[in-house]
């Protein structure tokens, strides 16, 4: 029971009979429900230059990281930089080829025991090191280790009325910052505690609002 979900497929091509919902783009949640539901999630990264495997593919896509967190199976494509951030055969399982694919599938369908217990330690090695926290952290560290000089303190409250003119009233931030036009100043700590007050999805700019924040602590920490 093969599927095959997402954009940018060749609908027209020997894949269209596979793909599901027309090859709508699929959402955060749905993608989620997707791996949850699926016995074996193949993971192959894309290229401009080869079909099927790039035998010299480097670097490691989000679903990688994705699926392992969900505590899903997978099987990925073979990248150079995957030995460092998983143990190959015991925390993920990666093809080189169509054959090799095909085989492994096979053996996996027929072991859910061994893929269940492989999809458990690369969830917890992705706990353990590799959520966006640990980037956050790994970016700051770089950051601070390569020079550099933050700016002069400042009290860290701003004239609302200015942030105003400066966004653009028009702008999304500028109507965001509009909220706030009862106070004369406002501080990062300020917006995320009324973020953190309010109800339903969070919008685009209270979700930058909150990384803005976190950045922020995370190198006075580091200080």
């Amino acid at each position: 029971d093969f599927r095959i979900w997402g954009n940018e497929w060749d609908t027209g091509g020997p894949v269209g009979a596979l793909l599901q919902r027309d090859g709508e783009r699929i959402g955060t949640e749905e993608t989620v429900r997707i791996f949850n539901a699926t016995k074996i999630n193949i993971n192959l990264h894309s290229s401009a230059y080869h079909d099927g495997v790039n035998p010299y593919g480097d670097f490691v896509n989000p679903r990688t990281f994705e699926i392992a967190a969900c505590g899903r199976f997978q099987l990925v494509d073979y990248r150079r930089y995957i030995p460092e951030m998983f143990k190959i055969g015991e925390e993920i399982v990666c093809f080189n080829g169509l054959d090799d694919l095909r085989k492994k599938v096979g053996h996996y369908l027929d072991n859910p025991a061994e893929r269940e217990e492989i999809a458990k330690r690369a969830s917890d090695r992705v706990r353990k090191e590799h959520t966006y926290e640990h980037r956050m952290e790994e970016m700051m560290d770089f950051i601070v280790e390569t020079g550099f000089e933050p700016p002069l303190r400042r009290s860290g409250r701003e004239d609302v009325r200015e942030l105003v003119e400066k966004a653009g009233k028009d702008s999304e931030l500028g109507r965001y910052l509009m909220r706030l036009a009862d106070r004369a100043e406002v501080s990062i700590e300020d917006i995320v505690e009324g973020i953190h007050e309010g109800e339903g999805d969070l919008s685009r700019v209270e979700k930058l609002f909150i990384l803005m924040n976190q950045m922020k602590n995370q190198y006075l920490v580091k200080q």
